[in-house]
């Protein structure tokens, strides 16, 4: 066997001197371009260049400069152990890939030149996680612009089709409802919905043409986020929606925002059947939207029977079950499950397990976001927007946790004052969730959730990419709003 490091023997030489010749190096450095290409591969998914060039800096500076002893002594080794059947060409590179992920793994090592190249490493991914993070804020911003671009477009579209039933002065007034209450909000799951598909889909299907019917699924979304605020402010009594006077108070318009809802709730599937009747996903989209209306809108169900219909609400009633049954319905499915399942029929995946794991995952990331939700509401100053779920006696995950540790005497507070519209009761309450520790918890509850879900994202074993819903992860972990 020609092997191209051999141990040596001599008494000039001590024992298990390691000598590697330049045939095998020479091999190494010929792969290296593609180790690098490898690891700068995933940030190109975000479509930012400069990240990708700043990757390979990091590693072109901190990797290759070594003598390479370990990673050598990897390719002697199993070109020894491995039965000559298993020599083969691509069994070799693999070797030599495993050797270049030692080269890059330094750390633990006391030779003083590799401890500064580790520290030299964690200044540069420093930086590197610096960017990461705002990857999702420049895609969101350019993205964005693009959705913005088509509004116009989506507008003309559902007032034109109502105007060929010959309903003037309904398409006039729905321009109106359309430009009010859709297109000022923050677009999370739409950009999510667009992310998704331009990760997912193979590179062949990201045309313009396929893009732009992916942003009209995203203000779909938007539109089914706009119906359910403006009838969810009517049930709450909500003074203000983004900063301006919720749609049933602008102009008096009062209960009649109901029938407007409505509307927006039919523009929906109006654009799906307009865009997508003769895809092969068509009747996939609609039960998709109708599965999520209808979840959302029965989680919304038990929330307000909770609350009982504005009577004293039944703490008894207040339970992790019911509470977790909640989220489950109201928060998960529209807010996380749908913006990626449809990008996922949009991209062309059938697999049911890749649909399984990806639900799965989806569901603990929508129960984070009620928690946090729940704790911005009574934590957060929010401008644009008031929240008033002790004063209506919402079922929210304070609550919960208060009622689980409240002393009997703490209890009678709560029983008193939670869902009282008294200013100087909700203020007793909020001090009782402050006394019983509640932002403590809520901080260690959103660290070890963070953290749990790290783990379970990385079990993903179906070929879904990780990194879609790492970036899903953190761009909700420690929200503020």
């Amino acid at each position: 066997m020609d092997c191209n490091v051999r141990m040596v023997h001599s008494a000039t030489q001590p024992t298990n001197t390691w000598v590697t010749s330049k045939d095998e190096s020479r091999e190494m450095m010929a792969l290296w371009p593609d180790v690098v290409r490898d690891l700068t591969d995933s940030t190109k998914n975000f479509i930012i260049s400069d990240v990708t060039k700043w990757m390979a800096k990091i590693l072109q500076y901190n990797v290759p400069g070594g003598k390479k002893i370990r990673a050598l002594t990897l390719v002697y080794a199993y070109k020894v152990l491995a039965p000559s059947d298993q020599l083969t060409e691509e069994n070799i590179r693999l070797v030599r890939i495993l050797a270049w992920c030692i080269e890059l793994e330094c750390y633990g090592s006391p030779d003083p030149e590799r401890v500064r190249r580790v520290k030299q490493l964690f200044t540069d991914l420093e930086r590197f996680i610096i960017m990461n993070q705002t990857i999702w804020e420049t895609i969101s911003e350019e993205e964005g612009q693009q959705m913005m671009a088509i509004w116009p477009d989506i507008v003309r579209d559902i007032t034109e089709g109502i105007e060929n039933l010959n309903f003037s002065d309904v398409a006039k007034w729905m321009e109106k409802v359309l430009q009010y209450t859709v297109p000022g909000g923050k677009k999370v799951r739409a950009l999510t919905l667009v992310y998704a598909y331009k990760v997912l889909a193979p590179s062949d299907q990201l045309t313009k043409e396929n893009i732009r019917l992916a942003r009209i699924l995203a203000w779909c979304l938007e539109l089914c986020q706009a119906f359910g605020l403006v009838a969810d402010d009517i049930v709450d009594r909500s003074l203000l929606r983004r900063g301006k006077p919720c749609w049933y108070r602008y102009n008096g318009i009062g209960l009649a925002a109901i029938n407007d809802s409505l509307l927006l709730e039919c523009s929906i599937f109006y654009l799906i059947k307009k865009y997508f009747k003769e895809k092969d996903c068509y009747v996939i989209l609609l039960e998709m939207f109708y599965d999520s209306i209808l979840k959302t809108v029965m989680g919304q169900s038990l929330d307000l029977l909770s609350t009982n219909f504005g009577k004293k609400p039944n703490l008894d009633l207040f339970t992790m079950n019911r509470y977790n049954s909640i989220c489950h319905y109201k928060a998960s499915h529209f807010s996380f499950i749908l913006p990626i399942t449809v990008a996922m029929q949009l991209a062309g995946i059938k697999d049911p397990e890749m649909f399984r794991q990806a639900k799965t995952i989806l569901l603990e990331m929508g129960h984070l976001f009620q928690v946090q939700d729940d704790y911005l509401g009574c934590y957060s100053d929010v401008h644009g927007k008031d929240c008033t779920d002790i004063q209506e006696g919402k079922c929210t995950w304070l609550i919960v946790v208060a009622l689980q540790r409240a002393t009997p005497e703490q209890r009678k507070i709560l029983e008193e004052c939670y869902g009282s519209p008294d200013p100087e009761r909700v203020r007793r309450v909020k001090q009782l969730f402050t006394d019983l520790g509640l932002p403590n918890t809520y901080s260690i509850y959103e660290e070890e959730t963070y953290n749990l879900l790290n783990v379970h994202i990385q079990q993903i074993s179906c070929g879904l990419p990780h990194s879609l819903f790492l970036n899903l992860l953190r761009k909700i972990y420690h929200r503020v709003s």
